[in-house]
């Protein structure tokens, strides 16, 4: 038979057991949270140029690495050389920027959430 203080014990053990797994659950969707939140990039996103023209986000040959390169729609022209990325279907906001060159493109339509923004 337990004593008081033997159940007191327990029960305090088992409540730092029980925060300690909140807090790795918090840190996990804190994480997923992030990942959401962040603006990934992926081949067949389209964007809008500095001249109202539209363009693509395209993969550029079949072997490792991975290169995108913005294509425009009306021509077929290459904005700028291809870029080598790591995942093509979460090419992060620093692998866009460096595909960019320094030039703005905005977004109006993403592929993988099916979003249209005109």
């Amino acid at each position: 038979m337990m004593t008081e203080q033997e159940k007191l014990k327990a029960q305090i053990e088992q409540n730092d057991t029980d925060q300690h797994k909140l807090k790795e659950e918090r840190e996990r969707l804190q994480g997923t949270l992030d990942k959401l939140r962040t603006p990934y990039y992926s081949i067949g996103d389209r964007f809008i140029g500095k001249w109202s023209e539209k363009w693509i986000l395209s993969y550029q040959g079949s072997k490792r690495p991975s290169f995108v390169s913005m294509v425009c729609l009306r021509d077929g022209t290459r904005h700028h050389n291809a870029f080598s990325v790591m995942n093509t279907r979460e090419i992060t906001p620093e692998e866009f920027n460096a595909i960019c060159d320094g030039h703005i493109f905005r977004r109006y339509w993403d592929i993988k959430k099916g979003l249209k923004n005109d």
